[in-house]
C-alpha cells in the first residue's frame, strides 16, 4: 500500500522542532509502509524550511535524504533533482521546479528577469524567456490576505 504524506509530517521529521511529533513522524517515515510525496508537497516543504531559517544546502540535503529512504518515493524525481541543482545555484525553488517540470517544452515565459538570468547562468533548460520587469524580492513571511475587493477578473 502507498500512502501519500502531507508536508506537515515530513517537516516534523526534518526539523525535529517538537520531540513528540518528530518521534511519530519518524516511526511513520522510517517504518515499513510505502510512502509517496508529490512535488507539490516538496514545494510547500521548501517554503516551510526556508522560513525556518534552513539554508539552501540544508534544504537540498534534506530532500536528497528523503529521496534515499528505501520506503519513500518522491514522484517526478528527475524533475526534483534538476530543480535541486538549480536551487543550489541560486534559483528560487518554485521557479526551479516549474522549469524542471517544463523540460519537454521549448521555453518557459516569465515576467521575472532575475529568474531568466539565473536560469541562463545555471545552464538550465528549457530556455527561460523574460517578457517583463523583475519581480520584487520575496519576503520570508506568511503572505497577507488580499483585500476583500481584490478579484482575478477585471
Amino acid at each position: 500500500m502507498h500512502c501519500c504524506k502531507p508536508f506537515q509530517e515530513v517537516a516534523c521529521y526534518l526539523l525535529k522542532d517538537d520531540e513528540a511529533q518528530f518521534e511519530r513522524a519518524r516511526a511513520l517515515i522510517e517504518g515499513l509502509e510505502r510512502l509517496t510525496a508529490p512535488v507539490t508537497v516538496l514545494l510547500e516543504l521548501a517554503w516551510v524550511l526556508e522560513v525556518s531559517d534552513c539554508s539552501r544546502a540544508e534544504i537540498a540535503r534534506a530532500f536528497r535524504l528523503l529521496a534515499g529512504l528505501p520506503n519513500f518515493t518522491l514522484r517526478q524525481l528527475d524533475s526534483l533533482l534538476y530543480a535541486l541543482g538549480w536551487y543550489e545555484e541560486g534559483m528560487d525553488f518554485g521557479d526551479a521546479l516549474h522549469l524542471a517540470m517544463s523540460a519537454q517544452d521549448e521555453a518557459l515565459a516569465t515576467f521575472d528577469r532575475d529568474f531568466a538570468k539565473t536560469a541562463k547562468r545555471a545552464g538550465a533548460f528549457p530556455e527561460v524567456r523574460s517578457i517583463g520587469k523583475s519581480r520584487p524580492p520575496r519576503k520570508k513571511s506568511v503572505p497577507a490576505s488580499p483585500p476583500p475587493t481584490a478579484s482575478l477578473r477585471s
